[in-house]
């Protein structure tokens, strides 16, 4: 009997991730995972949590570096970028985000940057957009550049992604 609540257990743990597709929850979207989904990506709920409580979830821990081992299509919504924006000046500490494929351990970022680098996501249509949040450059000027772009307060640019 102990055996099949632990099995039951992980099930419902691992179960929703393994898809690569998920239909259920308030933020469907695909899921490319690298090998068995890991419990440090199970360990946030990517169904029913948005970026905002993702960053939350970064500043429990402010030294470390989160991995997330499958590349969220389509996670990130428009309606997220507002709140995101918002955040773009915060030094506040919080872990840096490393794609499950990246090697290198590189800890300690800000909400800040990391609110940008989830910007960069939606922009991209997949987070993690690239494999370590530390060393990808955030420019706050292009994103705000871009976000006005997109919400019609300015021209289009020559080039860029939208």
């Amino acid at each position: 009997m102990r055996i099949l609540l632990i099995l039951a257990a992980l099930l419902l743990l691992f179960a929703p991730l393994q898809s690569p597709s998920h239909a259920g929850g308030l933020r469907p979207h695909k899921a490319e995972c690298k090998g068995a989904v890991r419990a440090e990506d199970a360990s946030f709920d990517w169904q029913n949590k948005g970026p905002v409580q993702f960053l939350a979830s970064l500043q429990s821990d402010t030294t470390g570096q989160r991995t997330v081992f499958c590349a969220h299509e389509g996670w990130i919504r428009l309606g997220d970028i507002p709140e995101l924006i918002a955040l773009l000046a915060s030094k506040t500490p919080c872990s840096s985000v490393a794609s499950g494929f990246s090697s290198l351990i590189d800890a300690g970022s800000t909400v800040g940057h990391e609110a940008a680098y989830l910007i960069e996501g939606f922009r991209r249509g997949s987070y993690p957009p690239t494999l370590n949040s530390t060393t990808w450059r955030a420019d706050v000027r292009e994103i705000m550049a871009w976000w006005k772009r997109r919400r019609g307060e300015l021209p289009p640019s020559s080039g860029g992604r939208e």
